[in-house]
């Protein structure tokens, strides 16, 4: 599986701090090794980011991404729950 990340995610995750980072590349590696695992709530999502799928990287932090076929992930957007879906 290849994985991309848009500048804006990049933006957004420097912005978030060194624990942010340190949550996500923990989780970006259970997601490679298996996106379904319950830890993660991998899930699609619905209304203007029906494209998209989630996965939880703190209690707050979500990153949203695409799957472009079977192996490429691109992330987009990373920020609290309430600030990606306001």
């Amino acid at each position: 599986m290849q994985v991309k990340f848009k500048k804006t995610f990049e933006k957004q995750i420097q912005k978030l701090g060194p624990k942010v980072k340190d949550a996500f590349k923990e989780r970006l590696q259970l997601f490679i090794q298996d996106k379904y695992n319950p830890t993660l709530r991998y899930h699609h999502l619905k209304g203007t980011l029906q494209d998209f799928s989630s996965i939880n990287i703190s209690w707050d932090i979500r990153a949203i991404f695409k799957e472009e076929g079977n192996t490429l992930i691109i992330f987009y957007m990373i920020w609290s729950h309430s600030e990606l879906y306001s």
